[in-house]
């Protein structure tokens, strides 16, 4: 198979969302990651099968997944960089950590950039389907491995 450069930039893009989404993993052995093994299986399977619409749904859902992890761990290091004393309460001068603090504009602008991330790649990157195959089995293998180790 020829690469072209944009398949380069395509499958170093794939290998960096999957670092960090193995990274934010790390240390996690619950219930959802098993469900994540699933759906990646099934989006494996789906890519050999006559099922492209199918596929494609598993697919960008994978895929949005790991942006929308790159783009949260992104934003909320650039939100702590401008606003360091997010989530704090000063009392008598001394500044206390709320522990129930939700990340809601990082959350939301994460979101948008997501879906602006994922348009952007289905109306102006076309990517070959084997390329988008070895992301779902990479994807699957990289959250079983840290599931069992």
């Amino acid at each position: 198979m020829k690469f072209t450069p944009k398949d380069i930039i395509t499958i170093l893009v794939f290998i960096a969302l999957l670092y960090v989404w193995g990274d934010t993993q790390t240390g996690l052995k619950s219930m959802p990651q098993i469900v994540l093994i699933l759906f990646g299986l099934c989006t494996f399977g789906l890519s050999f099968l006559n099922q492209k619409k199918v596929f494609k749904v598993f697919f960008y859902s994978i895929f949005g997944l790991t942006i929308f992890t790159g783009v949260f761990g992104i934003t909320f290091e650039v939100m702590d960089f401008f606003l360091p004393n997010r989530g704090m309460v000063e009392i008598d001068k001394t500044l206390y950590g709320t522990n129930g603090s939700i990340p809601i504009s990082e959350t939301i602008l994460s979101v948008l950039i997501t879906i602006g991330l994922l348009l952007l790649y289905t109306t102006k990157w076309k990517s070959k389907i084997k390329i988008e195959r070895f992301f779902s089995l990479a994807f699957t293998v990289i959250t079983s491995i840290i599931w069992i180790v």
